[in-house]
């Protein structure tokens, strides 16, 4: 399969052109870029007098709480999942161990996982 080439798509953030070169579609990074102006027109009405390079640094350290945020929950999410799956395979193998003997050896005894 061969990779989409990147292209350049221009978008705006706080009244500057930015040059972004993607392979992600224009709707995709203008969505982006939409997504970081509204988070830092919220955070300069309530952080009044912030320079725009403290703005910036202040999104990104907020960003970054919420990505470790998401991460962690992901985490515990596939823990959850693993310890569902596991014990969902414990209780089939004590049921196909309770088969009758009628049941070839091969079914009764096959390793499941």
């Amino acid at each position: 399969m061969t990779p989409t080439p990147k292209r350049k798509v221009e978008v705006s953030l706080l009244g500057q052109r930015f040059q972004l070169r993607s392979d992600k579609s224009d709707e995709y990074l203008h969505g982006l870029a939409n997504f970081v102006s509204e988070r830092l027109d919220d955070m300069r009405k309530s952080a009044k007098g912030a320079s725009t390079h403290n703005l910036a640094l202040l999104l990104s350290l907020n960003l970054a709480d919420q990505l470790f945020e998401k991460e962690d929950e992901l985490l515990r999410f596939k823990k959850g999942l693993e310890s569902q799956t596991q014990e969902a395979l414990r209780e089939v193998q004590s049921a196909l161990s309770m088969l009758p003997d009628s049941v070839p050896a091969e079914v009764r005894d096959e390793e499941i996982i």
